[in-house]
C-alpha cells in the first residue's frame, strides 16, 4: 500500500467513495477553476483562492479514487503534498 505510513499516523483512512462523490468533487474543481480564470484580471487574489480550492478538490477526488480519505487537521496540507 503506497500510503502505509500515513494510515499508521492516522492521517489517512481506508474509504470506499462512490463514483458520484468523486465526480461531484471534480465538478466543483472545474467550476472553481473556470471562475478563477474569469476573474483573474479584476481580482487576482480571489482568483488565486479559487484556483487553490480547485486544486484541493481535485486532489481530494484523486485520493478518494485510490481508496482513502484524509483525516484530522491540516487535510489541505496533506492532500497537496501527496
Amino acid at each position: 500500500m503506497p500510503y502505509d505510513h500515513l494510515v499508521k499516523q492516522g492521517r489517512l483512512k481506508a474509504y470506499s467513495a462512490s463514483p458520484s462523490e468523486i465526480q461531484q468533487l471534480l465538478r466543483i474543481s472545474t467550476r472553481d477553476l473556470n471562475a478563477a480564470v474569469k476573474i483573474l484580471e479584476d481580482s487576482p487574489d480571489w482568483a488565486y483562492t479559487m484556483a487553490y480550492n480547485a486544486v484541493l478538490q481535485a486532489c481530494r477526488a484523486l485520493i478518494l479514487s485510490e481508496g482513502y480519505r484524509p483525516r484530522g487537521g491540516e487535510q489541505h496540507a496533506l492532500l497537496l503534498r501527496l
